[in-house]
Formats: structure tokens, sequence, C-alpha cells
């Protein structure tokens, strides 16, 4: 069972990772600005690495959480969790949404449609693993194994959905208002940081939970992003093209294209 992670997670970052081309996406999670060209292949072994390695420290990273309490921890993860409630995330997104459109911004608008799309696609993918793998919460006491319980759940551990959202709120914010303010970019992705912790410190989630829901809130969230991107510029090329009517001295009529 344990070698599953290990499968799934390198699955999962072939589509993390790559180089950026009209017919491949570039999603990066490590991004090292001397090895720009590095592979999809090498990246996905980076994260399937980190993956296995904590997958067989689950229990004795869980013991050393759950045996470090403090009422000020207690209160920190009472708070940090709320960033990765979708009932909170997707009303927030639609009010963002319809808020911009009233007054008349169009980038609030569009920071409300980016951020619906990023959190249900990601969403998606992220509830089709925990269907799929079966994985029970730390605190039934099951083990760390896949496939763990007696009968179908939907109240299942990997990955993690709080993170995943998180990660995935993260990334919208990032790419709408902190492009080139990198104090407040690591701000939006420590505070999804802690919302990961939050569920490890509540013993909802194993470690790799949250590490793999972090990949997924972030490259599924990341594609939805470089695709509005893509259908803004074929939006300008196609506006480009400028269409005249002419007539020649002998009477032809005809258009003509300027691009």
């Amino acid at each position: 069972m344990k070698q599953i992670l290990i499968i799934i997670t390198l699955f999962s970052s072939l589509f993390l990772y790559g180089e950026m081309s009209d017919t491949q996406r570039e999603f990066r999670l490590f991004v090292n600005p001397y090895d720009s060209q590095a592979s999809v292949i090498g990246r996905g072994i980076t994260v399937a690495t980190i993956s296995s390695i904590l997958f067989f420290s689950e229990e004795e990273m869980r013991e050393v959480i759950q045996n470090n309490h403090t009422p000020f921890l207690n209160e920190t993860s009472k708070v940090a969790k709320y960033l990765g409630e979708g009932k909170y995330i997707f009303p927030a997104y639609i009010f963002v949404g319809g808020f911009g459109f009233i007054s008349g911004s169009e980038k609030t608008v569009e920071t409300g449609l980016l951020g619906l799309g990023g959190a249900l696609a990601s969403t998606a993918v992220s509830t089709a693993l925990k269907m799929a793998t079966q994985r029970s919460r730390p605190f039934n006491e099951r083990g760390e194994d896949f496939w763990n319980r007696s009968s179908f759940s939907y109240d299942t551990s990997f990955p993690s959905g709080h993170t995943t959202l998180a990660f995935s709120v993260a990334t919208v914010m990032s790419h709408q208002y902190a492009q080139n303010r990198p104090v407040l970019s690591a701000a939006f992705y420590a505070a999804a940081t802690l919302t990961g912790l939050s569920r490890m410190y509540d013993d909802k989630h194993w470690t790799t939970d949250v590490f793999v829901g972090s990949i997924i809130g972030y490259s599924v969230t990341k594609g939805v992003l470089e695709y509005h991107e893509k259908l803004i510029n074929k939006k300008k090329s196609l506006s480009q093209f400028e269409f005249k009517p002419y007539m020649t001295s002998e009477g032809i009529i005809g258009l003509s294209i300027y691009f």
C-alpha cells in the first residue's frame, strides 16, 4: 500500500512541472533561478521522493504534533482552518465577483471568477482522489495505509481538502495582487501553510495528505490561471486584425485585412 503514494505523486507531478510552450503548460512548485529548463521527470522524482519520505514517517510526526498542544496553538489552529473552509471561500468569491461588477472594477470581477474556477477545479481533483484512495483519518486509529476502511466513505483523508483550497486561494491572490511583491506573496502562501498545519494539529490529516493537497491546490489553480492568460492573449491577437473595404478604379469591391 505504501508504494501507491509514490505512484500518485509522480503522476500528479507530471502536470505540476514542465517547460512553457504553445502545447505544454508550466506548473512550478520549486523554482530554481539557475535551472529554468529542469525536466518534467526530474521535478516529478523530487516531489515523489519528498512524499515517500513523509509517508514513512507519518506516525512519528503525528506523535510529535499531538504531544505538543498548547492553548495558543489551539486558538491559532481554529483560525487557520477557515482559509480552507469551502462554505466560506466559495461564497466569498461570488461576493467578490459581484462587488467588482457593481463597482465597475474589472480586476475584482476577474479575481472572483478566477478564484471560483481554481477552487472548483482543484476541489474536484482532490475529491476524486479522496474517493479513489479511501484513506482513514488519523483519529480513526486505522493506520496510515490507503484503502484501510471496511466500507466506502465520503469522509476520507487523502488528500487534505482544506489545504487544497487554501493553496488555491493563495495562488490566485498571489497572481492577482502580489506578482511583483514577494513579501505579500510569501504571506499568502504562509497563511495557506498554516491551514495545512492546522489540519495535522487537529489530527484530521496525515502529513502526506497536506503535502499532496498543497500540490493540487497550487498546480490545478495555476493551470486555470495559465489557461485564462492564453485566452486573453488569443483575444488580443484577434483584436489586432483590421478589416477595411475597398473599391478599385475599375469598380471592383473587395476587403483588405491588416494585421
